[in-house]
């Protein structure tokens, strides 16, 4: 029950992009008590990387809507993000950080635009991930790159990889189903936005869930806590 609470105190300070507070006064005493914690290890990674590069969407002043970053190679907003990965890559030793590792270690690239790289990282995050929506994310991801690429049959091929493990993530469904509509696949194309349009309560997109790091886990957390109080 111990792990569980300073799991979700971990969980909320990342949710809330808390990262120096949970630098600076939850991880010192979380890792006293939970020294060998491999979600600890990569949340203070994920702290420190996030005070160093900001948020992980960007947000655009003239639509107000959250989009994916990706920034030219060697660029100001580039050029912590080695020091970045660096910091990720003795994560991928421990099997059960490993999906999540190669996928926030492709965003990374991604938002330097190393395409070649960021597939790389995608596929190996499909392949190591246990959890079905990490491996969703990666596919969402590779789809993105390959558009960027002017390859989209590639790009269908992961959205529809990912939308049979998330068919109501929103951002998934519609770049789909722009895809398939330029297509003239106009059948399958509505038939996806459908799903995820009409699905109640709406679902978070993709990018949210990595976002959300630890804070995916917290209901769970809760609910295992508040059976061991009983």
């Amino acid at each position: 029950m111990e792990r569980r609470l300073w799991l979700t105190a971990i969980g909320l300070a990342e949710d809330g992009h808390a990262w120096r507070r949970l630098e600076r006064d939850i991880q010192p005493l979380a890792r006293r008590r939970l020294p060998n914690e491999p979600r600890m290890h990569l949340a203070e990674v994920l702290a420190g990387t996030n005070l160093d590069l900001g948020p992980l969407r960007l947000r655009t002043s003239l639509s107000g809507r959250d989009v994916l970053r990706n920034e030219p190679m060697g660029s100001s907003a580039t050029r912590p993000i080695p020091g970045a990965i660096r910091a990720f890559e003795p994560l991928l030793a421990d099997a059960s950080l490993a999906g999540e590792v190669e996928l926030r270690i492709g965003y990374l690239e991604l938002r330097r635009r190393n395409w070649s790289a960021a597939l790389a990282r995608f596929d190996a995050a499909r392949s190591r991930a246990s959890e079905p929506t990490l491996r969703a994310a990666a596919d969402y991801f590779a789809g993105w790159v390959s558009e960027q690429l002017d390859r989209p049959d590639d790009a269908i091929a992961a959205y529809r990889r990912a939308v049979t493990i998330a068919p109501t993530m929103r951002n998934l469904a519609t770049r789909l189903s722009a895809l398939l509509y330029l297509r003239n696949e106009r059948t399958e194309a509505y038939s996806v936005l459908d799903t995820a349009l009409n699905a109640r309560p709406a679902s978070m997109d993709l990018m949210v869930v990595m976002e959300r790091a630890d804070a995916r886990f917290v209901p769970e957390w809760l609910t295992s806590i508040r059976q061991a109080l009983k």
